[in-house]
């Protein structure tokens, strides 16, 4: 079944009480943060230093910024890492806004007419990709896809 993805912008508490904004991906108009919250609370209750709304937030939009080649094709500068070969960062740690420091993942599969995220999961600094929390694939219309993309970056805006 194809997917619709789909993402929205909020400002979200980070560590310390700040603030900061971040993108929440959405399937079938579901936020993956809502989907992770019900399928692991534990994981995404509140952290005493970082997000009282959970411990984990959407990614920070400079990251999107940063990383869009990753989103777009699949290919990663850690190619060569075992370890995050093929993961795509989903949901960013709020103590620290780094998605390797913690976080919900997907292993992604790029083609020319369909898009796949495989699993989400979580992985961090020395994790690997573990444990699996939803073992879903997600297809996803290539062209919709990188619509997305595009209308995200333009909401984005250029660096700040």
């Amino acid at each position: 079944m194809i997917r619709r993805l789909s993402c929205s912008i909020r400002t979200s508490p980070v560590f310390e009480g700040l603030e900061a904004r971040v993108v929440d991906f959405e399937i079938d108009c579901e936020s993956i943060w809502e989907r992770m919250k019900k399928l692991e609370p534990a994981l995404m209750q509140a952290s005493p230093n970082g997000n009282p709304d959970g411990t984990f937030v959407g990614m920070y939009v400079g990251a999107i910024r940063n990383k869009e080649s990753l989103y777009r094709t699949g290919v990663f500068p850690w190619q060569n890492s075992p370890m995050w070969k093929g993961l795509l960062p989903l949901i960013a740690c709020s103590d620290c806004g780094w998605e390797g420091c913690g976080g919900v993942w997907t292993r992604i599969y790029v083609g020319r007419r369909h898009v796949f995220w495989s699993g989400l999961g979580f992985s961090g600094a020395g994790a690997g990709f573990g444990p699996i929390y939803d073992r879903s694939v997600f297809v996803f219309d290539r062209e919709q896809y990188d619509e997305v993309f595009d209308d995200l970056l333009k909401q984005i805006g250029p660096e700040e």
